[in-house]
């Protein structure tokens, strides 16, 4: 879903739409041969992020009502995805992988500035999925450098301190922020786990289970407390995506907290 929760970008036969909640109507973003994922929105709900392979995967952008030509954003030789915009729209963290190690790089999301990209958070194994705090003084991410993948979190910028800690507790995927701030979410072994965060701190709770799901395409917690997520629907032969505005009637105390 959008920021202001208007509108929701989704993957439909390959390229990306957008769903206009108010008027019910879908808009098409991109019409390529290649299959467009990895969608973000910018944090003023104007924009569309997007990578796309072109052959490696590069990171794009569109003004979500198509009134401007789409941008490439950041282009290499190496794969890009997992990206996270920070809340005031200047910063852009993405992972990039060179030689099947994944690491975290920093960039402006603007192409006007040509920004270099900087590595920020690396290590062995891969660093994967940050996403920026509604503050923008934190980020998590997934590392595997333990063996599994587990959930850390860190200041943001990076050499703020205090020094990195790991959030979840056996294992740990997909991790994102709730719109208070103060929750991080996770999946792992077909659980949904909250966290309390504390953001003047870097205070860290207990993981705590809030339902076993099944397995889901994507998700992502909304701005109104609820969760969108998408699902194949059943019985399609063209694998066409469910997307449930009301996840939360399985999830009744997410809604709540």
């Amino acid at each position: 879903p959008s920021p202001d929760g208007k509108k929701i970008a989704v993957v439909r036969d390959g390229d990306v739409w957008v769903y206009d909640r108010q008027r019910s109507l879908f808009t098409r973003l991109t019409d390529s041969e290649q299959i467009e994922r990895n969608l973000k929105w910018s944090p003023d709900s104007r924009e569309v992020f997007y990578i796309r392979d072109v052959p490696q995967y590069d990171i794009f952008k569109r003004a979500a009502d198509g009134s401007r030509a789409e941008e490439l954003v950041v282009t290499s030789s190496n794969d890009k995805g997992g990206m996270t915009i920070s809340p005031d729209g200047r910063t852009l963290l993405y992972q990039d992988d060179t030689g099947g190690d994944n690491n975290i790089y920093s960039t402006s999301p603007n192409p006007a500035d040509h920004a270099q990209s900087t590595r920020i958070i690396s290590g062995s194994g891969n660093q994967t999925g940050a996403a920026f705090s509604p503050d923008g003084q934190w980020i998590t991410y997934v590392s595997n450098e333990s063996g599994r993948s587990e959930i850390y979190l860190a200041p943001y910028p990076v050499n703020r301190g205090p020094v990195r800690q790991q959030v979840s507790v056996g294992g740990g995927e997909g991790a994102d922020w709730g719109a208070d701030g103060l929750t991080v979410y996770y999946i792992w072994s077909n659980r949904m786990m909250r966290v309390r965060v504390n953001p003047r701190t870097g205070d860290i709770g207990r993981p705590e289970l809030l339902n076993k799901i099944q397995p889901v395409l994507g998700w992502a917690p909304g701005p109104d407390g609820r969760f969108l997520v998408a699902r194949v629907a059943k019985g399609s032969e063209r694998h066409s995506i469910k997307v449930i505005l009301n996840w939360t009637s399985t999830l009744t105390d997410a809604a709540n907290h």
